[in-house]
């Protein structure tokens, strides 16, 4: 939920920002994910996708805007973009390979990690504000 009042392509920009830098880190060597050349071409793609899915206007303070990620049958990750309740669109990566030693990298997968990973890009504050939010819906 954005804080203050802003445009849709200000908070797309963040994100792909985010989504290149940690695909930067993945071409090291001492990456954590691996970014195959088969994953460059479903990232490539897939930005294009999200980039699409966000429309021309500006977002009100207060509206939710909905990042969802989850793993499907296939073995693939969809994300799914929505604002206030109603879903945007979505972007799927492709089959996860579980064939290297690193996990894959995808586009849904690390747009999440930039929120929630150990090592947040995006927001500290958002954050911790999630893990507290699970923690206090856990047994």
């Amino acid at each position: 939920m954005p804080t203050r009042s802003t445009d849709f392509s200000h908070l797309r920009d963040g994100l792909i920002r985010a989504i290149n830098v940690r695909a930067k880190d993945a071409r090291l060597p001492s990456a954590s994910y691996e970014l195959s050349d088969e994953a460059e071409g479903t990232l490539s793609k897939n930005l294009t996708e999200l980039k699409s899915l966000f429309p021309r206007f500006k977002v009100q303070r207060g509206h939710t805007l909905d990042i969802i990620v989850q793993k499907t049958r296939l073995n693939t990750y969809l994300l799914s973009l929505q604002y206030n309740g109603k879903e945007l669109g979505t972007v799927e990566s492709a089959p996860a390979s579980t064939s290297g030693t690193l996990p894959p990298f995808t586009l849904p997968t690390t747009l999440l990690l930039a929120y929630v990973g150990t090592h947040p890009d995006i927001s500290e504050p958002l954050r911790k504000s999630i893990a507290s939010g699970l923690e206090d819906g856990l047994p």
